[in-house]
């Protein structure tokens, strides 16, 4: 299930590095799936296959 929140991405100060900036990035993007196996089973929440053990 997708839910999209309200919420406005922090703004990268001048003093951040690049480094500080993807961090933001990835951070502003991020979505909670409550789903706490989604890496190792991505095959299965993808495609459909059987989950792995």
């Amino acid at each position: 299930m997708f839910v999209e929140e309200n919420r406005t991405p922090q703004p990268a100060t001048p003093e951040d590095s690049d480094w500080d900036k993807l961090r933001q990035l990835i951070k502003n993007c991020a979505v909670d799936t409550d789903i706490s196996d989604l890496a190792q089973q991505h095959d299965h929440y993808l495609y459909g296959m059987p989950k792995r053990e």
